[in-house]
């Protein structure tokens, strides 16, 4: 018997999920509905990693918990959705972050590797976030998890910034 499961599952490759919906619905959708129908069964506390991509966003105002969330595209749908599942349940936390680690065909993967291959990259200067370390992230999930934490937590640096100035500050 299980008292915590967490779900970092996901295909998060947005160009991905755009072209292959349906079969990234089956991981980051109909995982967690399978995940939140054994949590009703054998009552363990479900974890869901989410996204901050769920917010539209504004330039100057940090997002909170109960801001409006908006499918933007494909994968920010499946994870709205996979949220709704576990709404369902008593005992639930669900952590909508964005994390930066080293991870082959990542934000930060993709950066790096244009900046050492010299190549010009277009940057978003309207797309915002409040990055946070994987190891930082994971350290306060499991914490969160552990001290009975419930409901919907946003988890990542205290400041934001646009894609445009994390990638010059990476540089």
């Amino acid at each position: 018997r299980f008292k915590i499961v967490i779900n970092c599952a996901a295909m998060v490759d947005i160009n991905y999920c755009e072209k292959k919906f349906k079969e990234v619905s089956i991981v980051n959708c109909k995982l967690v509905k399978f995940l939140s129908d054994m949590s009703k069964k054998f009552s363990f506390k479900f974890v869901q990693i989410s996204t901050d991509h769920v917010y539209k966003g504004k330039k100057s105002k940090l997002n909170h918990e109960k801001s409006e969330i908006f499918a933007v595209n494909k994968y920010a749908k499946t994870k709205i959705l996979a949220e709704k599942y576990l709404k369902k349940l008593k005992n639930f936390l669900i952590i909508r972050t964005n994390f930066t680690g080293k991870k082959k065909n990542s934000f930060i993967d993709w950066l790096i590797k244009s900046i050492e291959n010299k190549k010009n990259i277009n940057l978003f200067h309207d797309m915002y976030t409040s990055t946070i370390d994987v190891n930082s992230c994971a350290e306060i999930i499991i914490d969160l998890a552990s001290l009975k934490s419930k409901g919907i937590y946003n988890l990542g640096s205290r400041n934001m910034t646009s894609k445009k100035n994390f990638a010059i500050n990476v540089s």
